[in-house]
C-alpha cells in the first residue's frame, strides 16, 4: 500500500514592525482569534510574533491557502515548517 501525505504550509509572521499588531491582523475579516484570547490554546502575550502569526495561520488557511492571503504588506509569509508548540497547535488545512 503506498501512503501519500498531502504538504503542510502555515502562515508566519516574517517581520515584527510597528504598524503590525495582533489587533490589526484581528481585523482582517474572517480570522478566528480564540486561540489567542485569554485562556486560548496560543494565549501568550509576551509572543507577540506567535500570537500574530496565529491570526495571519487563520486568515490563511480560510481563504484557501492562497499566497495572496499570506502577505500582510509582506510581514509573513508562507512556510512548510510547523509553527505549533505545547498546546498551541498551528492547523495546516481547515
Amino acid at each position: 500500500m503506498i501512503v501519500y501525505y498531502l504538504s503542510q504550509s502555515h502562515c508566519l509572521l516574517m517581520h515584527l514592525s510597528l504598524l503590525i499588531t495582533v489587533a490589526a491582523a484581528a481585523e482582517f475579516s474572517g480570522a478566528d482569534c480564540g486561540g489567542i484570547q485569554q485562556g486560548g490554546s496560543c494565549y501568550d502575550p509576551p509572543d507577540i510574533v506567535k500570537m500574530a502569526s496565529y491570526v495571519f495561520n487563520n486568515y490563511y488557511l480560510k481563504n484557501g491557502l492562497a499566497d495572496e492571503a499570506c502577505n500582510f504588506s509582506n510581514n509573513a509569509a508562507v512556510t512548510s515548517l510547523d509553527p505549533s508548540q505545547g498546546t498551541c497547535k498551528f492547523p495546516s488545512r481547515e
